[in-house]
């Protein structure tokens, strides 16, 4: 019985319901998944809103390195090292981008959906809702995006309300974010308020001194698509200065300690059973109850191919998607024994392998960091997906999974993101009623397709 394996995680009610504000100025490190396969980046961030400007440094974990500073006028290229002094500034750059206020989570109407751990750090689920441009996945076969804003989550520390995580759905900025906002997922392992930057400082002598640049050269450093965000750091902005990778990789290690580059990393692998507990994420609202994360059981047993994904549900329902070598059945199950046959999608249950079989390739490994990974070695891959998507997985080196996600988030799939507990390998045997299709649920995938669900 399915009651004989841990129960899911639950989010428990929020105690507020306004967003707190950014303090006036803070110093912040991030860690940067983008909307594609290329190469995560490291931010070192200061802020200031006295003067509205925010300085981004950006370390390409593979390669690169560039640094930015937003102001009101525009942005400001730094022709600098290593986030010290700038030598030249080169701008001010038209962009949409603009440094937030510290009550932007108010502005954009954000809403808090429940409270529970992130990577072991209680924090509070805040959502926005924006229209998602993403366009269609290629299944269900739908002829346009179904009419409910999508959701992109910001994950603030309980403790001291800090930002600790965030999630844009789609690749164009709605938040306009400086920087940040041009990539999918943004992690935080520091966040702290400040007393005093030298924002002000530089900003003046950049607007004093600040070199124009060439109608050229300005089309070239125009930001309109986050491939140019992620091109600015991997080519060197600067000819006439050397980008020494060896000094980039220390300065990453000062900032995120025990983050390195990928290292012909082995590729994570499922054993023939697995017994899994998350938190799923939704990206839209289409049922009655607003956006939270959904309690989640996975029983996996691969020589019987099947698999039974549950989904506790805000209103006591469950849904049921149960994957055979072939096919997934959607199922809605309730609390007085009735059920509801939701539909059929034409995927099976994945393959022990199958990150591999997606062509996954490391891109980074995070070693006993206090925050990120402690006491652990967590290996991020990026695998491939249906262009132009792609999947983002955490792993650890003892092969348990951390985090899943798809991005970025096609308009006609409702699931995306997956926070693991509970992982447990050769678990006890499962009750082969957990698989079991109820007959009026049998019928032609091709014919009956509800919600596709890419997440394993």
């Amino acid at each position: 019985m399915s009651s004989s394996f841990p129960s899911p995680p639950f989010i428990t009610p929020c105690g507020s319901t306004t967003p707190p504000s950014l303090p006036p100025k803070f110093h912040a490190i991030a860690l940067l998944t983008p909307f594609n396969d290329s190469q995560l980046v490291v931010a070192d961030i200061y802020y200031d809103w006295s003067v509205q400007a925010m300085r981004v440094t950006t370390y390409g974990l593979e390669r690169g390195y560039a640094d930015f500073l937003y102001t009101p006028d525009g942005y400001y290229l730094l022709d600098s090292e290593n986030g010290g002094a700038p030598q030249q500034c080169f701008g001010p750059i038209a962009t949409t981008e603009q440094v937030p206020a510290p009550n932007w989570l108010v502005s954009y109407q954000a809403t808090c959906n429940g409270v529970q751990e992130v990577l072991g750090v209680n924090t509070n689920w805040w959502c926005g809702l924006t229209q998602n441009t993403n366009g269609l996945a290629p299944f269900p076969p739908v002829k346009e995006c179904p009419p409910y804003e999508s959701a992109n989550w910001f994950w603030l520390r309980a403790d001291n309300q800090m930002p600790w995580r965030m999630m844009f759905i789609n690749t164009t900025n709605d938040y306009k974010l400086p920087f940040i906002g041009r990539f999918a997922f943004v992690h935080f392992p520091t966040f702290e308020a400040v007393t005093s930057t030298d924002l002000p400082s530089i900003m003046q002598s950049c607007i004093a001194q600040s070199d124009k640049v060439d109608p050229e050269v300005v089309a070239s450093l125009q930001i309109e698509r986050p491939e140019d965000t992620y091109d600015l750091v991997s080519q060197k902005p600067f000819p006439t200065r050397d980008v020494d990778q060896a000094n980039i990789l220390g300065n990453i290690q000062k900032l995120i300690p025990g983050l390195t580059p990928p290292d012909n990393n082995t590729l994570p692998s499922w054993p023939p059973t697995l017994f899994m507990t998350a938190l799923t994420t939704p990206t839209f609202e289409p049922h009655s109850f607003a956006n939270q994360p959904y309690p989640t059981q996975v029983f996996y047993d691969w020589p019987n191919q099947r698999q039974l994904t549950r989904f506790f549900l805000p209103d006591n329902s469950l849904e049921d998607v149960i994957l055979t070598a072939t096919t997934s059945y959607l199922i809605a199950r309730f609390s007085d024994g009735t059920y509801k046959c939701l539909g059929i999608v034409p995927v099976g249950l994945p393959y022990t392998n199958w990150p591999t079989r997606a062509g996954g390739t490391c891109k980074g490994v995070i070693t006993n960091n206090p925050q990120l990974s402690p006491d652990k070695t967590t290996q991020i891959f990026a695998l491939n997906s249906e262009p132009p998507r792609f999947f983002w997985i955490w792993y650890t080196t003892a092969n348990q999974a951390i985090m899943f996600a798809e991005v970025p988030q096609a308009c006609n799939v409702e699931l995306v993101l997956t926070d693991y507990f509970d992982y447990m390998p050769g678990p006890p045997p499962f009750d082969p009623s957990l698989f079991v299709v109820p007959p009026d649920c049998l019928g032609d995938p091709q014919s009956s397709v509800a919600s596709q669900i890419e997440e394993p």
